[in-house]
C-alpha cells in the first residue's frame, strides 16, 4: 500500500511538472508572438534628432587613362607623358582628393602583353602614397605601339572593371563608392565587340557606378579626318561611337592635335578636382552655426576663397580660388555645426 501511495505522488508531481512546462510554453508563445513581415504599424511617438556634428571630408576619385597603343601613336603617346603633370596638377594640389589613376590600352587580342584591360605598369596604378607617383604615371602612359591595330575602348574598360580583374590583376583599383573618370587618348574610332555601341557602353557605366553623377569622361582623339593637321589610322566618321559617346556622357573632349594640348589637358584634371570639392552632409545643419577648418584654419565663408551652403542637396561647396597647396599633406576639411531637428522616421 505505501508503495501504491508512493507511485501516485511521484505521478502526481511528475503531471505538475508537465503542466508547469506546458504553461510556460504557452505563456512564451502568447508573449512573442511571430512577426509578420508585411505587418507595419506606425510609430506612435516622433523621434527626432538634435545637437552637434562633427564631419570631415575625405573624398575618392578613380581615374583611368584608356590609351591608343597601335602603330600610329608614337608621338601621340609622348605628347601626353610631357604634359602629365599640367593634368595631375589640381588633383595633387587638392590636398584631401584620396585618388587612384590607372592606365589600360586599347588592345583586346590575348597575344598582346597589354590586353583585355589589364592595369600597364609597376605599380599597376598610382595615388597620393606611392613615390615618384607622377614620373610612374607619365611611364605607365607610354604604353607603346605594337598593340592591336583594331582599336578597342569600350571592351577593354569593362574588361578592366569586370569582377575577375578587380579580384585578381586590377585588385584594389576601383572603389565602389568613388567616382569614375576616364579618359581616351586615340586617333581611330571604337571598334569594340562586345559593347559594340555608345548607348551600350554608357548603360554599362551607369550599372556600374548607379548614376552619371559618378561618371566623368574626358578625350583627346581625332574630332574629324584631318582636322587640326591630325590623321587618322581610319574614317572616324563611318561608325561615330566614340564621338556619339563623348556626345552623350558630356565628355570634356578636344583635338588630339590642339596647339594647346597641355592647357587643354590641365582643364580636365582641374574640372575632375572641382567635381571632387563638393561635400554632401549626413546631417541637416543650423546655417549660421556651420565652422570648417583646414589644419585647425577656420575657412570663410566665401564662394570663391572658402566655402558655401547648397540648401538644394544638403552640401558644401568648396570655391576654387582656395590654395589647398598651403595646407600640410595629410590635412582636410572638418565641419562642425548644430542640426536642426530631424523627424527621422519621415525624413523627406
Amino acid at each position: 500500500m505505501k508503495r501504491i501511495f508512493n507511485i501516485l505522488i511521484i505521478s502526481l508531481f511528475s503531471g505538475a511538472i508537465a503542466i508547469s512546462c506546458s504553461n510556460s510554453t504557452l505563456h512564451t508563445e502568447s508573449s512573442n508572438p511571430k512577426k509578420d513581415p508585411f505587418d507595419f504599424t506606425p510609430p506612435s511617438e516622433k523621434k527626432t534628432e538634435t545637437g552637434l556634428s562633427k564631419e570631415a571630408f575625405r573624398p575618392s576619385l578613380d581615374i583611368l587613362f584608356v590609351v591608343d597603343e597601335s602603330g600610329s601613336m608614337g608621338e601621340y603617346q609622348d605628347n601626353l607623358a610631357n604634359n602629365i603633370t599640367l593634368f595631375t596638377d589640381s588633383i595633387v594640389q587638392t590636398k584631401f582628393l584620396d585618388y587612384h589613376i590607372g592606365v589600360i590600352t586599347s588592345s583586346m587580342g590575348t597575344f598582346y602583353p597589354h590586353c583585355c584591360g589589364k592595369l600597364v605598369g609597376n605599380p599597376p596604378y598610382v595615388d597620393r602614397n606611392t613615390p615618384n607617383g607622377i614620373f610612374m604615371l607619365a611611364n605607365n602612359l607610354l604604353v607603346g605601339t605594337s598593340g592591336d591595330s583594331s582599336e578597342s575602348f569600350f571592351d577593354p574598360v569593362a574588361a578592366a572593371l569586370s569582377p575577375a580583374n578587380l579580384a585578381g590583376v586590377n585588385k584594389g583599383f576601383m572603389r565602389q563608392d568613388a567616382p569614375l573618370a576616364i579618359i581616351f587618348i586615340t586617333d581611330a574610332d571604337d571598334q569594340s565587340s562586345t559593347l559594340n555601341s555608345a548607348s551600350k557602353f554608357w548603360n554599362y557605366l551607369l550599372s556600374l557606378k548607379g548614376s552619371a553623377d559618378k561618371i566623368i569622361i574626358g578625350a583627346a582623339y581625332v574630332l574629324g579626318n584631318g582636322v587640326d593637321s591630325c590623321t587618322t589610322s581610319e574614317d572616324i566618321v563611318t561608325t561615330k561611337r566614340l564621338p556619339d559617346f563623348f556626345k552623350l556622357s558630356k565628355a570634356k573632349a578636344f583635338s588630339l592635335c590642339d596647339p594647346n594640348y597641355g592647357v587643354k589637358l590641365a582643364e580636365i584634371g582641374k574640372l575632375l578636382a572641382n567635381t571632387e570639392q563638393t561635400m554632401f552632409l549626413k546631417k541637416y545643419p543650423q546655417k549660421t552655426t556651420i565652422k570648417v577648418t583646414m589644419a585647425g584654419v577656420e575657412l570663410p565663408n566665401d564662394a570663391k576663397t572658402g566655402w558655401i551652403y547648397v540648401p538644394r542637396n544638403n552640401s558644401l561647396k568648396f570655391g576654387p580660388d582656395i590654395d589647398w597647396d598651403s595646407y600640410p599633406d595629410g590635412a582636410y576639411p572638418i565641419v562642425d555645426f548644430e542640426t536642426v531637428p530631424i523627424d527621422l522616421d519621415h525624413p523627406n
